[in-house]
Parts: structure tokens; C-alpha cells; sequence
């Protein structure tokens, strides 16, 4: 009882049409049953077809037992990781912003030849800083204004210009693309500090969204001549009029966190740690 290695082998969908379907999870990740054998399957019974990629197995235990042990190692993977952005989170607690920018390497190739970015973007100067504060009607945080003084936008990070700073306007369209019209829900980041309004659970809907400065966005690559068609999608917003205190909202990973440095701290603890050699 086990999983099965064959050769890729093509089936018309008329034969596949006698399969029983006995789920997946929301419709993706099918698993089937054959009620009977095929001679170009070998000995194959079930059949889990994820992403193009199809697994087989001679019985449902076969699937079981694959499933379980997959399901083992990615836990151990976890708590590893776990423990390791713990460890790594000490060792950086007491580095200033401006040095956790080290742990982000320099250009590569491809950066430097087809978008023509030798080197990340100098620092915003006072002056610029002036500008966006006087248009936006707020005043920068200082560990904002840190990473900013050295770099005027940080492209592996996604993090915009401040002159490209700018409300969120498109949050309706952003819930409902994602599938959540009604609102967005956000855990606290997991060494938030108890007593900071990033310690709990919520819940934004589109109208407090739109209150939020889009501070990073995913800008699909193009050459340096070439023009930019698709709109940047947002990454990182700063929440500076949340009735709690000031957030900063991650929404890759849907977690909220008290200040700009806290949420920095965090990319420079998981860069850091993908980094270390495995043991």
C-alpha cells in the first residue's frame, strides 16, 4: 500500500469521466477513485491531481499514509521555522533601521541589465520629505523617515517613493478581487506587544481602507523605455487614522503590526533566516 510511480500517461476525458470524485479541498486538489483498474495506470486506485501534477496510489491507505507523512514534515518545518525567526528576532532587536537594510542584498543581474538599477535609490532629502508631508496633510513617522533617509523608495521591498505616496482609493476593487467585498480580516503580528492596538484580531471594511496610505506595491517589471500597463498592487499600508493607534497593514500575510520598524524587523528577520544554511 503505497504511492505509485508511473510514466506520464495521457487519458481521455471519457475514460477519466468513470472516476469517482470523492472531494477536494473548495473544489481544487482533486481526488479520484478508479472502481476499476487500468492497464496504463499499473496498479493505480486513487488518483490526487494538484496543479498539473497528479500523484497515484494503489489504495486509500497508500493516499493516507503519503498524506500523513507529508503532513509530519511540513509541521516540523514550521516549528523549525518557528524557532528560528524566534532566535533571529533577539539578535535583531537592537539593530537600527537603517542597518537592517543590510540584509537585503545589492541589485542582481537581472535588475541591473533589463531595468537598468545599478544601485537602490538614494535617500528622499528634507525637502521631499517637506512636499509629501505638507500634501498629505500628516507627518511621516521617524522610523519611516529612517529608511527613507537612506533609500527614497526600496524596491526589495516593494516600498514606493514618498512621492508616490497616496491613499488606498482602490479599496473596493482590492475586497472584491480577493474575494472579501465585506472587509478585510487581520491578526496581530506574533510578537506584537500585548498592550499595543496591534495585539488583537480585526476587521477593516473598504471605507476605513481608503483611509490608509499605500506605503509599498508589487510593480510588474518592464524595461527602463518601456511604459507601465498594469496598475502597482498594493503590499503595505500605513493606517495613520485607525481609532486604535497607527497600524501598518502587511496584506501578503494579513497581519497588522504597531509601527513601520516592528513590520521592517519582520522582512529582516525572514530574510535572514531563509538564509541560513541548512543544519
Amino acid at each position: 500500500m503505497a504511492k505509485i510511480d508511473v510514466s506520464w500517461v495521457e487519458i481521455a476525458i471519457a475514460d477519466a469521466s468513470t472516476w469517482w470524485y470523492l472531494g477536494g479541498v473548495d473544489e481544487q486538489d482533486p481526488l479520484f477513485y478508479l472502481p476499476e483498474t487500468d492497464a496504463r495506470l499499473k496498479d493505480v486506485r486513487l488518483v490526487r491531481y494538484f496543479i498539473e501534477s497528479p500523484e497515484t496510489f494503489d489504495s486509500l491507505r497508500g493516499w493516507l499514509e503519503s498524506s500523513w507523512v507529508a503532513e509530519q514534515q511540513s509541521e516540523r518545518e514550521q516549528q523549525r521555522s518557528a524557532v528560528d525567526r524566534a532566535a533571529m528576532r533577539i539578535e535583531l532587536a537592537d539593530v537600527p533601521v537603517g542597518e537592517l537594510l543590510a540584509y537585503w542584498q545589492a541589485p542582481d543581474l537581472y535588475t541591473r541589465l533589463l531595468l537598468r538599477q545599478s544601485s537602490w535609490p538614494a535617500g528622499a532629502d528634507a525637502q521631499a520629505r517637506g512636499l509629501a508631508e505638507q500634501r498629505l496633510g500628516l507627518a511621516l513617522p521617524e522610523d519611516y523617515w529612517a529608511l527613507l533617509d537612506q533609500h527614497d523608495g526600496f524596491p526589495p521591498l516593494q516600498l514606493l517613493p514618498v512621492a508616490e505616496l497616496a491613499a488606498f482609493d482602490n479599496a473596493q476593487n482590492f475586497l472584491a478581487t480577493r474575494g472579501t467585498p465585506d472587509g478585510l480580516e487581520l491578526r496581530a503580528a506574533d510578537d506584537a506587544s500585548p498592550d499595543s492596538a496591534a495585539a488583537t484580531a480585526i476587521s477593516l471594511d473598504a471605507s476605513q481602507l481608503s483611509q490608509c496610505l499605500v506605503a509599498a506595491a508589487f510593480k510588474y517589471p518592464v524595461a527602463a523605455n518601456e511604459a507601465q500597463e498594469n496598475a502597482p498592487m498594493p503590499s503595505l499600508l500605513w493606517c495613520p487614522r485607525y481609532r486604535y493607534g497607527k497600524l501598518w497593514i502587511d496584506l501578503n500575510s494579513t497581519l497588522h503590526h504597531p509601527s513601520f520598524e516592528h513590520w521592517l524587523r519582520a522582512q529582516a528577520v525572514q530574510t535572514a533566516v531563509l538564509r541560513r544554511p541548512e543544519t
